[in-house]
């Protein structure tokens, strides 16, 4: 009920917006600044996070008269992020020391960021929009304006991009096991490297 409520209430105010209304464009972002700054952070610093969440924004306001009360606010919010995804383009994987990576928590965040920039932006999307956004794949093509059958193929494709790029990650784990075998893997080395192997920024709905 509430998330009906919350959809109606966007649905509402983005046709406000589109009419002019100040503070219906206020209550979008407050409502969306979070999720939005989420997608970003997950493969950019704070600072180019905020600067794409801007920009998005800046296109949802620009864009605003094109809404069409049919289309879920969800869906077409995230159409302009994906717009978004594509001018920014991938980047290599960070190439970091199986040390430094054991050693520092920041070089391991860094990589995991590094990786999901490296992904194109299709596939960055519907790796980004399913594990951080948690919307349904039927959603994700909606927004993407393609297939179901096509985000989980760039589903696939961008999974298997990522394990490559976080090997080192991974691998470093492993010496690391092997190394203490009487600790226990509860050091958050291991959860970082082998959650984001598994469900990377989190389960999907």
């Amino acid at each position: 009920m509430a998330e009906s409520a919350m959809a109606d209430a966007d649905s509402g105010d983005i046709l406000l917006v589109a009419a002019g209304d100040g503070a219906a464009s206020a209550r979008l972002i407050a409502r969306w600044r979070r999720p939005v700054f989420a997608l970003f952070s997950a493969y950019k610093e704070p600072s180019a996070a905020t600067e794409s969440a801007v920009e998005l924004f800046s296109e949802l306001h620009q864009t605003s008269g094109k809404y069409k009360p049919e289309t879920p606010f969800p869906i077409w919010i995230h159409s302009l992020a994906h717009r978004v995804f594509q001018v920014d383009s991938p980047v290599r994987p960070l190439s970091l020391s199986n040390e430094r990576l054991r050693e520092s928590p920041a070089s391991r965040v860094a990589l995991l960021k590094s990786a999901a920039a490296s992904l194109p932006a299709d596939e960055r999307a519907a790796f980004l929009f399913t594990r951080v956004s948690r919307l349904p794949l039927g959603s994700v093509a909606r927004a993407l304006h393609t297939s179901e059958a096509e985000i989980r193929r760039s589903l696939v494709r961008g999974m298997e991009a990522l394990v490559g790029a976080l090997r080192p990650l991974l691998e470093g784990v492993e010496a690391t096991l092997a190394n203490q075998p009487e600790r226990l893997p509860e050091a958050e080395e291991v959860s970082q490297a082998e959650d984001f192997e598994r469900e990377p920024f989190g389960p999907s709905s």
